[in-house]
């Protein structure tokens, strides 16, 4: 492979719809208003609906929605007009974020139900739904259902459902991977979904097609990051996209994380990620020696040799590391540039192998000075005690 030119690291890088789930003007089946807005309401959040006393129907809903067996038991028997209410019965037990797993399930079962017979009228009803985090449990119940059968059409029901509510949405693997392979800027319609407040966060391999526009998404999402709000951050996300990217274009992978490190980090796609691509590729020897002009050029601090460290972890065979010291030799200290990988080495376990192969590269001198006041973290890592006082 060439041998790659590394350029200077840069700066580091979805109208509440007024309408039920049928067309009614009845109260009944309209989704129960909650006592907060939080995404994670107490059993006392949700009340239970006002519906209709002495109406056999409902009480017959009632007892199924308490008695979860006899439920199972006749849900394919209910018609779909049924299922809006009976929805609101068990959600009303505790919010969908008070449900036992299987509770939860059940319910999923009764939306997907309802949106294979009725589509517009469930993300009408969805979208009526005024607590967030129900609402949002709703729309992922029936998007995968939407996503298989027309990956486009499933996109614009995500974006009207962040457009009309502001959800921040989780979309399964799968589907980034159909608008992966739709093209970059359908990616980035997806990605943009997904960014809001958070309470948990997913990345996923997505399969990229060859001809991906590897720079048009990564610069869509590093801008994303640059205009995110505090708290913010991305549900679901491809953390292998510049992995991917440096099978396509190795110069323009580094070039583009080397200037973009600090957003790209908040979707894995930083300066390690790409050495983990890399790693995969080069000869050791050509690794070796890129992970230094890379990493040791200019003003070293910390995370420099943090980096520097994380590269040769990807790859720490030894002969990588001697071209690594090779390399390196022309602007740093031998001695001072194992003593500092072995520092920055403190906090990773997984770098025990590593660590020792660096450390015996010392001379015996360099080892005793070393030790002398090296933490005691690094030596109990290493098996050693400092030298004898003479």
């Amino acid at each position: 492979m060439k041998t790659l030119l590394p350029v200077a690291c840069g700066a580091c890088l979805i109208s509440g719809i007024g309408i039920g789930w049928w067309a009614s003007s009845s109260s009944i089946g309209k989704p129960p208003s909650p006592a907060s807005q939080t995404d994670s309401p107490g059993p006392s959040s949700r009340p239970k609906p006002d519906l209709v006393k002495g109406d056999s129907r409902i009480s017959r809903l009632r007892k199924l929605a308490e008695d979860p067996q006899h439920l199972d038991a006749e849900l394919d028997s209910l018609p779909g007009s049924d299922l809006p209410e009976l929805i609101n019965l068990l959600a009303a037990q505790g919010g969908i974020e008070g449900l036992l797993g299987e509770e939860r399930e059940r319910i999923q079962l009764l939306l997907k139900r309802r949106y294979e017979e009725s589509p517009e009228d469930t993300i009408a009803w969805i979208l009526a739904t005024p607590h967030p985090g129900d609402r949002r449990f709703y729309f992922e119940s029936v998007f995968e259902i939407a996503a298989a059968k027309d990956p486009v059409k499933a996109l614009e029901m995500a974006e009207r459902i962040r457009r009309e509510t502001g959800d921040g949405i989780s979309l399964p693997p799968d589907f980034i991977n159909k608008v992966a392979r739709m093209g970059a800027d359908s990616l980035l319609r997806a990605m943009a979904l997904t960014l809001g407040k958070a309470d948990r966060r997913s990345g996923w391999d997505v399969d990229f097609p060859a001809d991906f526009d590897f720079k048009t998404a990564a610069n869509g999402l590093a801008e994303m990051c640059k205009q995110r709000t505090q708290g913010e951050d991305f549900r679901t996300y491809p953390c292998n996209l510049v992995e991917s990217w440096v099978k396509q274009d190795v110069q323009a992978a580094y070039a583009w994380v080397a200037a973009n490190d600090a957003q790209a980090n908040f979707f894995s796609c930083g300066l390690s990620d790409f050495f983990t691509g890399y790693a995969k590729l080069a000869e050791p020897s050509e690794y070796g020696s890129f992970a230094a002009q890379a990493t040791l050029t200019g003003d070293l601090n910390e995370r420099s040799w943090d980096v520097a460290l994380n590269a040769l972890m990807k790859n720490p065979d030894s002969s990588v590391i001697d071209a690594f010291l090779t390399a390196g030799s022309n602007q740093r200290d031998t001695g001072e540039m194992l003593t500092k990988l072995i520092d920055a080495s403190i906090n990773y376990y997984s770098a025990d192998v590593l660590r020792q192969n660096l450390f015996n590269r010392l001379s015996e001198e360099q080892r005793a000075k070393y030790l002398l006041t090296a933490p005691e973290k690094i030596r109990s890592h290493l098996g050693a005690e400092p030298p004898a006082d003479p």
